[in-house]
């Protein structure tokens, strides 16, 4: 069975779940609590949604860290990690811009102006419901998973694999809603995460994001080109488990498929997170994993780097009805890319300002 007929075999499948799920009955909603809702920074799923207003906000986070590697010296100091600028709306009915910026990265002229730039995309909607979008310009890669979907602001420690990907590119995509909003399907094609080893590479990706009871997904099935004919092939399998108005479980499985590996689990993330809202001012997490990937794709199996990680931590609102101020602080026992562990402290704040708002 050929690489691409497998691919091709996956994606059938994963469409045929997607239509299955969306012929439920139109008056369905969405049962997820308010409460659980803690990133509340836009994340790469949420890049996709309609401005309602014109809105320019910026948002930062500081932390102080202690790292001790596991053969040698602690290090500690307070670090400044992110300054953006979030600026969405609509232009005329049905077309709206989003753009998000990092102020404390400059983009390079000399060879990527947009460096710096997250997303920076317009997209069209139309239909009785807008069901349907288009969009074009620097997106996120649209890969599953709800580490992935996380916005960096709000990643306190990650998998190996998600430090290393390039995850926005320039390409085009389109999408269908159901009526209740419950289900997305959006295809897209871009240039590829690998594109600095070749500037003729693109990716081809299709996603779901779906909502059935306290069952939420971000599945997708991708080919990514990293030279020219040869594809690492994904099947990105997130899965949000929401137990309670408190309680929810997110659960990744993402498999790498490329030249020199096995198809199933020679490359590979397994994720998971728990976390309990004990308020809406406090909230808990855990979370770990174990993780086979390889730097290069098509690279020899025995270059796979193979860790766990595992961390934990908690978010503090402090002030009721404003979760644009949130404390933090975490513990997280991690790996390096050339495979030291390490333990690491991180304690912090993460604060939004609404800058500028026009209905």
């Amino acid at each position: 069975m050929t690489n691409r007929f497998r691919l091709a075999l996956a994606a059938c499948s994963l469409c045929v779940a997607a239509t299955a799920v969306a012929a439920e009955p139109e008056d369905a909603t969405a049962e997820t609590s308010d409460a659980l809702k803690t990133e509340f920074f836009p994340s790469p799923a949420a890049a996709y949604d309609e401005p309602e207003k014109v809105h320019v906000a910026f948002e930062t986070r500081f932390d102080f860290d202690w790292t001790k590697p596991q053969n040698g010296e602690s290090q500690a100091g307070f670090h400044g990690r992110y300054l953006n600028m979030i600026v969405n709306g609509e232009i005329i009915n049905g077309l709206s811009y989003n753009w998000r910026q990092r102020l404390n990265k400059f983009g390079d002229f000399g060879n990527d102006v947009f460096s710096a730039t997250d997303w920076i995309y317009l997209t069209y909607r139309w239909g009785q419901n807008q069901n349907w979008a288009v969009s074009g310009g620097k997106q996120v890669v649209a890969v599953g998973g709800y580490e992935y979907d996380a916005a960096p602001i709000n990643m306190f420690y990650s998998s190996l694999w998600w430090t290393t990907i390039a995850c926005y590119q320039f390409g085009v995509s389109g999408s269908y809603t159901t009526n209740n909003g419950n289900h997305t399907i959006l295809a897209q094609f871009c240039n590829s995460m690998f594109q600095s080893t070749s500037s003729r590479c693109f990716s081809y990706n299709l996603m779901w994001q779906g909502h059935v009871g306290f069952w939420s997904t971000i599945w997708s099935v991708n080919a990514l080109e990293y030279r020219r004919g040869k594809f690492a092939n994904y099947i990105a399998l997130g899965n949000r488990f929401d137990f309670c108005k408190s309680a929810f479980l997110e659960l990744d499985i993402i498999n790498r498929y490329s030249e020199g590996t096995h198809y199933f689990f020679g490359d590979y993330s397994l994720i998971g997170k728990l976390q309990y809202n004990v308020s809406p001012q406090l909230g808990i997490f855990a979370k770990g994993g174990y993780e086979r990937f390889r730097l290069e794709p098509g690279s020899p199996e025995s270059t796979a780097i193979e860790k766990p990680f595992i961390g934990a931590g908690v978010e503090i609102f402090p002030l009721k009805r404003y979760h644009d101020l949130r404390l933090h602080a975490a513990w997280d026992m991690n790996h390096t890319l050339e495979g030291q562990r390490f333990n690491q402290v991180q304690v912090g704040c993460t604060l939004k300002v609404n800058l500028l708002s026009v209905r």
